[in-house]
């Protein structure tokens, strides 16, 4: 689907120089690579005590793929509710999934917009040495 021609859409390849090596970088951060297996290893753990608790009485859940289906999208926050918690453990283990979420997704904005204000900082430093 293209964009309509009056609109601006922010590509930040164009607006923060070298932005896929920072992303690259920040990818490879030990805080980033922690949440990232802890994110995950908290995800299937979620699927499968979704699965135990939601097995039998939620007719929704019919084996391990629908409820990793389920902790994909609370995780993410998306929710698209085809598939919810029928039972209180189960709503449990929905909100420390979406908080688990959550804080991934801010450490991992807060590990990257801080990478891009240093190397900003230290371009804008390096310009202003060579021209006088």
């Amino acid at each position: 689907m293209e964009n309509p021609p009056n609109s601006h859409t922010f590509a930040p390849r164009r607006h923060i120089p070298r932005f896929s090596l920072i992303l690259l970088q920040a990818l490879k951060t030990p805080l980033v690579m922690y949440l990232t297996v802890v994110g995950n290893i908290t995800m299937f753990g979620a699927a499968y005590l979704f699965l135990v608790f939601e097995e039998g009485t939620n007719p929704q859940v019919q084996g391990y793929g629908d409820a990793l289906w389920w902790a994909l999208c609370t995780v993410s926050t998306v929710g698209y509710g085809d598939i919810y918690p029928h039972t209180i453990p189960g709503r449990w283990v929905g909100v420390v999934l979406i908080l688990v979420g959550v804080t991934f997704f801010l450490s991992f904005l807060a590990v990257l917009s801080t990478m891009v204000s240093v190397l900003t900082e230290e371009e804008y430093s390096r310009d202003r040495r060579l021209k006088g």
